[in-house]
């Protein structure tokens, strides 16, 4: 009898050392403490908080990216959980140009972003246009993104105007217009602001504000400079009673010489 229950308290032991040395092994793990800089998703995948390149689990990053890439500027919107910073040097017709992220940092509650430009020391127009940019997208925490180019004035860093598109928003944009304020839907105010950029022959279009029944206000505008560069414009806008509650400013583009129309964006908008 006492042999037995030596014998059952010796496979009891052996039981536990087995178990003990199948989780030392390779068995059940304990869960592995998180580095800095990931959060994780409930699914259980870590998520970095910033990511250079088009490469981004970003959705909608591409299509975004693809729409505002020919204008030259900063612009940033919210998607899918990340703000996306796109960094575009616009259309250019030489090969040569180059946008690089230096780096990527939380400096003082801020999210910084340094970027620097390759020019070539003359444009060649050899080749087809090209479109040099980047993008960053950076996890949405409410801490403010700020953009500078670096090796520039001294070799001081220079802060860059960033244009921030409202979520689920988007900018007025075609070949010849690109329209900062105001967004495509946004309810405006009387006089309304309106700010861009244009690309037009000789620099001047026309600018048109319509509730559907009855043009409510109409402006000739001249950019900074014309064709082939883009001109920057800005107008506070006065317009009449409207008798619609939705309507559109138009900006126009005419052959000067026989009127004909060359190219039209009609931004939708609210009054």
């Amino acid at each position: 009898m006492r042999k037995l229950l030596v014998i059952a308290g010796l496979v009891l032991i052996l039981s536990a050392l087995v178990f003990s040395g199948c989780n030392l092994l390779g068995g059940e793990k304990e869960p592995e403490p998180k580095g800095p800089g990931t959060v994780q998703e409930d699914g259980g995948k870590d998520k970095k908080d910033y990511y250079i390149g088009q490469d981004a689990p970003v959705e909608g990053i591409k299509d975004w990216t693809e729409r505002y890439r020919p204008y030259e500027g900063v612009f940033l919107q919210k998607l899918d959980g990340y703000r996306t910073v796109l960094v575009s040097m616009g259309e250019k017709f030489s090969p040569g140009y180059d946008v690089k992220v230096d780096e990527v940092a939380k400096k003082d509650g801020n999210w910084v972003v340094e970027v620097s430009f390759t020019k070539p020391a003359e444009e060649d127009y050899s080749g087809a246009s090209v479109f040099p940019y980047e993008t960053v997208s950076i996890i949405d925490d409410d801490s403010p993104v700020e953009v500078y180019e670096t090796g520039k004035d001294n070799n001081q860093a220079v802060k860059l105007e960033v244009i921030e598109i409202p979520e689920g928003m988007k900018l007025g944009a075609s070949k010849s217009f690109i329209v900062f304020l105001p967004r495509e839907g946004e309810k405006i105010a009387n006089p309304v602001t309106v700010r861009g950029k244009a690309r037009v022959f000789e620099a001047t279009f026309r600018i048109t504000v319509e509730d559907g029944h009855n043009q409510l206000a109409r402006e000739f505008m001249t950019a900074s400079e014309g064709a082939p560069g883009w001109g920057e414009f800005e107008v506070d806008l006065s317009y009449e009673q409207p008798t619609n509650p939705a309507g559109h400013i138009i900006f126009s583009y005419e052959n000067m010489e026989n009127g004909e129309l060359i190219e039209e964006l009609a931004l939708p908008v609210k009054f």
